[in-house]
């Protein structure tokens, strides 16, 4: 008698077999979407939709291969946001907030023609060059709502990779400082609901700058 009709639950084992190699099939489908435009499954991923613009239209193409590059980053972390799960998720942030620094900087010099600010308008202090696009376009466009929308919303994420996962805490009957556990559940939500607002603003921004000639880029 062979293994196969003695081992009892075989077919419950090659049912469960089975799925879960047709979920291996389907991450790899799903992989191969991301790879050929990870910028737009980011974007389409934190959206939970379509986009309704086309960044490849409306980016320049040296811009949109730098942007696509740390998109790949952020998406070999985690093929999906709302899978992002604990300590991974500040590199997540970390490459989506890199991913459109490089866009970002790239609007405010050649679709807007300014130069990012390094002084905080109000504090004085030093901008760090990695978050200058997101302070200018807070505090030097205060006045668009899109922009300061995008800025600060952005800001808010910076802030967020920054402090939330060094956060001291100190015990009240020790007096002792130790590194609170941070709440990725609640961080990676908030982080993706600005993300969404953030990306959505910033569709409206492009929607006026596409099909200007930019160069497709190919790959």
């Amino acid at each position: 008698m062979s293994w196969m009709n003695t081992y009892e639950g075989n077919e419950d084992q090659g049912s469960a077999d089975q799925l879960r190699y047709q979920a291996f099939l389907n991450e790899q489908k799903v992989r191969q979407e991301a790879d050929k435009r990870p910028l737009e499954f980011l974007c389409e991923d934190i959206l939970h939709r379509k986009l309704e613009v086309s960044l490849i239209s409306a980016i320049e193409h040296l811009t949109y291969k730098r942007a696509s590059e740390e998109a790949k980053a952020c998406l070999q972390i985690a093929i999906r946001c709302r899978k992002v799960y604990g300590p991974n998720l500040g590199n997540w942030l970390q490459k989506l907030i890199d991913t459109f620094h490089v866009i970002l900087t790239w609007h405010i010099q050649e679709v807007l023609k300014e130069t990012c600010i390094d002084k905080h308008p109000e504090k004085n202090w030093d901008i760090k060059v990695d978050r200058q696009p997101f302070s200018h376009l807070q505090f030097a466009h205060s006045e668009n709502e899109a922009r300061r929308t995008i800025g600060a919303l952005f800001n808010g994420i910076y802030e967020d990779r920054n402090k939330n996962f060094h956060k001291p805490k100190k015990d009240p009957e020790t007096g002792k400082i130790t590194i609170g556990k941070p709440n990725y559940n609640f961080l990676r939500n908030r982080n993706i609901k600005n993300a969404k607002t953030a990306i959505g603003s910033y569709e409206g921004e492009i929607s006026g700058v596409e099909n200007k000639g930019y160069e497709p880029t190919t790959f």
